[in-house]
């Protein structure tokens, strides 16, 4: 006889799940409803304003916010794992113990600069331990490259080769603005993809500086 119970993590930009217990076997599963696809999707999908984009980050750094608080690090913050469910955000896989590898091309662009040099000095013969330095300042990295995304409904780095991708991303370069972005929004995802991850802020900055992002205010040419 199989017991179901709920992880017991409520929040509107959370995804529910709950374990199922049996004699021979423990399943974490979740409970998605009919949803609009993942991020990726969503974004190619529809013809978004910037209030609308500024809803959408604003969700995302309120579900993340919300795994910090319970002390709980998003393995892979991708937007795979963001689902869209009647324009409502979800995090979803956060529960997974394992680091998703920064051989993962689809999700390079969202692993921070230590975990892929650290993984990059694995193929030479050394010790890899990316896992000991992913923390919540990794996510904060991955943030940043995400509210990119949000603003210009492209996958970063598309263009580039796989070691391409990495020597650019460790070499300290990242995705251009795309023209029309709200200056202190092109300055808020910039703070969050910042090499040194002391210099990142928490989910709780990112948030209130969301709130004073001038939508006239916008870059009207290459910075």
């Amino acid at each position: 006889m199989k017991k179901i119970f709920s992880m017991g993590l409520e929040h509107t930009n959370i995804a529910k799940a709950f374990i199922s217990l049996s004699p021979r076997s423990l399943e974490c599963y979740l409970l998605v409803e009919e949803n609009q696809g993942n991020l990726m999707e969503y974004l190619e999908n529809n013809e978004l304003n910037w209030e609308q984009r500024l809803n959408l980050a604003s969700q995302l750094i309120n579900g993340l916010e919300f795994l910090h608080n319970q002390q709980i690090v998003h393995p892979s913050l991708n937007p795979k794992n963001i689902l869209l469910q009647h324009n409502t955000l979800k995090l979803t896989n956060f529960g997974s113990l394992t680091v998703s590898k920064s051989n993962d091309l689809e999700n390079i662009p969202y692993i921070e600069p230590r975990a892929l040099k650290v993984s990059a000095k694995s193929s030479y013969g050394k010790d890899n331990n990316s896992s000991n330095i992913y923390g919540v300042k990794s996510n904060i990295y991955s943030l940043g490259v995400l509210l990119w995304q949000v603003s210009s409904s492209l996958e970063p780095y598309k263009s580039l080769s796989t070691v391409k991708m990495i020597e650019h991303i460790t070499n300290g370069k990242r995705e251009e603005p795309i023209f029309g972005t709200p200056v202190k929004y092109h300055k808020l995802y910039q703070d969050c993809w910042q090499d040194n991850p002391d210099k990142r802020p928490d989910c709780l900055t990112v948030f209130k500086k969301l709130e004073l992002v001038d939508v006239k205010d916008v870059i009207s040419k290459k910075v």
